[in-house]
């Protein structure tokens, strides 16, 4: 066995004293961690959660107008949604019908066999790479 195989067996075994210390040391990341925490992390953390909360209560407060608008009017979204998409899709029934009927995909693999054929009979001579 040659010197150079064995050392590169002992470094793949990790036998050899000069290989390197892991990256990543888990009690050097927590520390720092701890060290950086400050009274500025406390107040990005105090003023979103009023920016949450501010935005929540202008969210039910704009649910209850819009609610109690609709209340009033007497208009209903969702049977207006349910009725627009039904109509919507009973004039779109023929154009399904027309896709999914068997003939079509048959019609598509014909016509790519014809084209096909066509090309190879046409003889034409794509360049060649070089």
């Amino acid at each position: 066995m040659s010197e150079l195989a064995e050392q590169d067996i002992r470094r793949a075994l990790r036998l050899d004293a000069d290989e390197t210390p892991p990256r990543l040391d888990p009690r050097a990341i927590a520390a720092a961690a701890r060290a950086s925490r400050s009274t500025a992390s406390t107040g990005i953390v105090v003023a979103a959660s009023a920016a949450f909360v501010a935005g929540w209560i202008w969210s039910e407060i704009f649910r209850a107008l819009v609610s109690g608008a609709l209340g009033l009017t007497g208009v209903d979204l969702l049977g207006g949604g349910i009725d627009l998409a039904s109509g919507v899709l009973v004039r779109l029934a023929p154009v399904a019908q027309a896709a999914t009927a068997p003939a079509v995909p048959i019609a598509i693999l014909t016509l790519a066999v014809i084209a096909a054929a066509f090309e190879r009979t046409k003889g034409t001579r794509h360049a060649t790479p070089s």
